[in-house]
């Protein structure tokens, strides 16, 4: 079995992406004490395993500021 990279990984929400049986999981996770919010894609390998695939780790203390620029970012639109 592979190691895991994060010292810690609470799952906060996963979305189905597509009809292909992807998905989006956002984590809050830590590595050497320092805390992030990890966004990736999630995709099925042909033994229908999850494996990560692109994404990023957001540095838990930018995390919010990036959250609202997309929540404004969206309402502006409507």
């Amino acid at each position: 079995m592979a190691e895991e990279f994060w010292d810690t990984s609470e799952d906060l929400l996963t979305l189905d992406k597509n009809d292909r049986g992807e998905q989006i999981i956002i984590k809050r996770v830590s590595k050497k004490g320092k805390e992030f919010i990890d966004v990736r894609s999630y995709y099925l390998n042909k033994l229908d395993e999850l494996c990560p695939g692109k994404g990023i780790a957001i540095p838990g203390h930018l995390s919010e500021e990036i959250a609202n620029t997309i929540l404004n970012s969206v309402k502006e639109r409507e």
